[in-house]
């Protein structure tokens, strides 16, 4: 690859890659993202403890692209992973990407003309959800281009929170001004859904954010990744998430935020039970399944909650999982028909 030529009149983006084990996947994640239309970026690989030799294959990319830096470090989680990757950004704006995930070409490009363009302090797109082999599993129309415009910390957290065309509480598909943002940090005690409470806090602290319609980040979808593992005990971390962000956002007064975190907080219940094995119930369970029902009955007796919107979800994810916890998927169903 060699010297690189870099338009250095173009602002200095800083790109974040965390990466644990996916020596499968790391070159096309590395390969797109070199790719890029907008040339002037630093790549941050941080190797998270690999045993897997995906920071040696980093290493290579280091050694033919000056552009591409490699920080070795003992395996402690992907949100340390990115803590330390904010840490060493160098660019005006700075962007994450997983390292088992790929971009378009223009994926920095759009999001830096549209956050330049629009005066915003965070710029985001939509994604395409991917199998591993690359092929897309929704369905993907490009061919309308809009983009949406939120002013205030209330309408960004709204919007994030919020089903229809969103920002989503993922942190990948964005690109963010390091002045504003580079001091907000992962939670380094949460080992799932991380992603949330970090967006949760930059969107309470943004005061201009854009969204494009255009599906620029590849998300692929992995059965062995880190919050798609099968448990053999309760584990409600997933879902205690939705009930810290209900708490963050208790005093915004905004129903449809509280109601849309209820859903998922559900829905996110519902999958760590159908997906747990052999497990008894003890007072944490009992207390998590009579929380379901008492926000069930508030998502049903609601006049803004759209009330298909759950039974969707459910009957999705019964279709596409083996049912493990017959008794609690029962008693749930049952409560849906009152």
């Amino acid at each position: 690859m060699g010297e690189i030529e870099r338009n250095m009149n173009e602002p200095l983006i800083s790109i974040v890659i965390p990466i644990y084990n996916v020596r499968e996947y790391v070159a096309r994640c590395l390969d797109s993202v070199l790719k890029q239309t907008y040339q002037n970026f630093e790549v941050i690989c941080i190797d998270d403890g690999s045993t897997d030799g995906s920071g040696k294959l980093c290493d290579e990319y280091a050694v033919l692209d000056q552009r591409v830096s490699v920080h070795h470090i003992k395996n402690s989680g992907v949100s340390s992973a990115r803590n330390l990757g904010l840490s060493l950004v160098q660019g005006e704006f700075f962007a994450f990407v997983d390292s088992d995930d790929y971009i378009e070409a223009n994926y920095l490009e759009v999001l830096y003309t549209n956050l330049k363009n629009h005066d915003c302090e965070v710029s985001s797109c939509l994604f395409v959800l991917n199998d591993v082999s690359g092929e897309p599993l929704n369905q993907v129309d490009d061919s309308q281009s809009e983009i949406m415009l939120f002013t205030g910390n209330k309408e960004c957290i709204h919007n994030f929170i919020c089903s229809g065309i969103s920002m989503e509480g993922m942190v990948w598909n964005k690109l963010y001004r390091t002045e504003k943002f580079r001091n907000i940090q992962f939670d380094k005690n949460i080992k799932v859904n991380e992603d949330c409470l970090y967006t949760f806090d930059v969107m309470s602290n943004c005061d201009k954010a854009c969204l494009t319609d255009k599906r620029l980040y590849h998300w692929c979808y992995r059965a062995e990744s880190a919050c798609r593992t099968r448990n053999v005990k309760f584990d409600f971390a997933n879902a205690d998430i939705f009930e810290r962000l209900l708490n963050k956002t208790l005093n915004i007064n905004d129903e449809e935020v509280t109601l849309q975190l209820k859903e998922n907080y559900v829905y996110a219940v519902m999958k760590i039970m159908l997906y747990t094995r052999g497990a008894r119930y003890d007072k944490n369970v009992v207390d998590v399944i009579n929380r379901v029902k008492q926000y069930s009955r508030d998502l049903k007796k609601s006049s803004v909650y759209r009330s298909k919107s759950l039974k969707t979800r459910v009957a999705f994810l019964v279709k596409n999982m083996i049912i493990t916890n017959k008794v609690f998927y029962q008693a749930y169903c049952n409560l849906l028909k009152e």
